[in-house]
């Protein structure tokens, strides 16, 4: 399966307004807008929304709220680990993508 990122899809981005999920990048459309992909590990971020995405952990709230595909973090942003960041790379101690 090609992993196409979707940047470059011409598709509506995140909380553009929609008539169907067919117009989204992220493949679904809620209550007429672009939505987050749903997610339980960061492979289905891979595989439904992209490989600029990553799957966000709700923590103690994913029992409420689903975790979602969010978008990689880039240089110089505030992460907790390597999957977030746009690099790969999350430096340890100050916790900041490269």
């Amino acid at each position: 399966m090609e992993i196409v990122s979707h940047r470059e899809s011409g598709l509506r981005r995140l909380r553009d307004s929609c008539e169907s999920s067919e117009e989204c990048q992220s493949g679904r459309c809620f209550k007429n807008e672009c939505a987050p992909v749903k997610c339980r590990s960061n492979n289905d971020c891979l595989l439904k929304a992209g490989d600029d995405q990553y799957c966000r952990d709700r923590g103690l709230m994913k029992k409420i709220f689903a975790s979602e595909c969010v978008p990689k973090k880039g240089s110089r942003q505030k992460c907790s680990s390597k999957v977030e960041c746009l690099s790969n790379r999350c430096l340890p101690f100050i916790k900041i993508c490269t």
